[in-house]
């Protein structure tokens, strides 16, 4: 695992030079980004950097963040595998350092939850719901909020789930940065 880490004035200076060989990296995954993102960075989950060699390839630095540097010293492993030779940094505290040192230089979507989050919400809203309609009113609601439960159920058990990818494709959550866009999207920007 890397050593080399980088503080904030230090990562300031970087993005400022702009030598267009460094990529700046935020491992964090794509709902988190919707929350805060620091301008410069791009998304690519740490799981994904394999999936994105041949474009990464073309950097010969990269600076990696993510909420509190744990993922991003994994992350930047996984960079020194996949590039021997290359130079990789880390922020040295993560996202959590850039919201303490400098809230001016941290950018906000907005009050946006993740999309997980909108679902647990609307989900439990409705299973309380229903068994307060089933309590009060019928005892056939309460088949409402067990229709929900296997609903919930079978997402974790299959990893999908049709209310979150419904709900990503509402308008409210269209706003995702561009600078926390996908590394497809913004590599092909770069090119």
């Amino acid at each position: 695992m890397t050593e080399k880490q980088i503080d904030l004035k230090d990562l300031k200076e970087m993005i400022a030079a702009g030598d267009g060989k460094t990529l700046f990296l935020d491992v964090r995954s794509a709902e988190e980004c919707y929350t805060a993102f620091v301008p410069g960075f791009v998304n690519i989950p740490t799981a994904e950097l394999g999936k994105n060699e041949q474009a990464l390839a073309r950097f010969d630095r990269f600076v990696v963040l993510c909420a509190s540097g744990m993922r991003a010293k994994q992350a930047a492993s996984n960079l020194e595998q996949l590039f021997p030779g290359k130079d990789v940094v880390v922020l040295k505290g993560g996202l959590n350092l850039v919201a303490q040192g400098a809230e001016k230089d941290l950018h906000r979507a907005g009050r946006i939850l993740p999309v997980q989050q909108q679902m647990q919400i609307g989900a439990g809203s409705m299973i309380i719901l229903a068994t307060l309609a089933g309590t009060l009113l019928h005892p056939a609601a309460y088949l409402l909020a067990g229709g929900i439960g296997f609903g919930l159920l079978y997402a974790g058990w299959t990893g999908r789930c049709s209310v979150s990818r419904m709900l990503a494709h509402m308008p409210w959550n269209k706003n995702l940065p561009a600078r926390a866009s996908s590394f497809v999207r913004q590599n092909m920007a770069l090119s």
